[in-house]
């Protein structure tokens, strides 16, 4: 679903931002 989809990136977006 978008929902899951989008949660995955939110996860994906936070671990990029703590290894900047």
């Amino acid at each position: 679903t978008m929902d899951e989809r989008n949660r995955q990136i939110a996860e994906i977006g936070a671990s990029l931002i703590k290894h900047w």
